[in-house]
């Protein structure tokens, strides 16, 4: 049987499977696992048994099929979600500055966290981010807002592209006017909106938009 082998948690998967059952990644863009023939050098598909050349492939190990590397492209993703060269210094889009925006490599998948005063912008990828008043992100929009706990909400992204969110807060996160149960994990993504400490429409609640953002330097050249 053909199968691929995650990129992400290295579960071999086959190749009908959208998604890995590990770790929800989507498998749709990975190359069929192949072998490397110890007499030739040449790649043979998992699920063959023999070369072309005759040797004998049911003991060789199978690995991912990656495609070669592509040139590394860095870009500056702006507030406002638009993507600019490495080397630019106000956004092409809104003109804000990026000239000390974070370089984001190129072909990249993640998710700008977005504060309703625009005051402040989270980039969320694999690694969990925590806001909360204790945190130095967003630290001046969250600064004049008692009721935000310190740690109040974890973020991060899945295997399969969404966003992660888990609410640690004493008063409460509400995901689009919903209020989240405390502890428990839910899926977001792209325009959700996160209402921390209140409802919609509190003055003493915090406010952020989640934008999804995918970088092709190839795009900017």
């Amino acid at each position: 049987m053909a199968v691929k082998i995650c990129p992400n948690c290295a579960v071999t998967v086959p190749v009908s499977k959208a998604m890995c059952p590990g770790c929800f990644y989507n498998m749709l863009n990975v190359k069929p696992a192949v072998k490397k023939c110890p007499s030739c050098g040449k790649k043979v598909p998992a699920d063959k048994n023999d070369c072309a050349c005759g040797y004998d492939m049911l003991a060789v190990d199978i690995f991912e099929n990656k495609s070669e590397a592509l040139p590394l492209v860095l870009t500056r993703i702006c507030l406002c979600g638009n993507e600019n060269g490495s080397e630019e210094i106000k956004c092409k889009d809104c003109g804000r500055s990026v000239q000390d925006t974070e370089l984001t490599e190129s072909g990249t998948v993640f998710y700008l966290l977005t504060g309703a005063d625009q005051s402040c912008c989270v980039k969320i990828t694999r690694e969990p981010v925590i806001i909360g008043r204790q945190a130095e992100i967003c630290a001046e929009y969250l600064g004049n807002k008692d009721s935000v706990s310190r740690e109040h909400l974890k973020l991060e992204m899945s295997g399969n592209g969404m966003l992660e969110a888990t609410d640690i807060s004493s008063y409460g996160t509400w995901l689009n006017g919903g209020k989240m149960n405390k502890n428990m994990t839910v899926f977001a993504g792209e325009g959700d909106e996160f209402s921390l400490s209140g409802p919609d429409g509190a003055e003493y609640a915090a406010y952020f938009k989640l934008v999804k953002v995918k970088s092709f330097g190839e795009s900017i050249l």
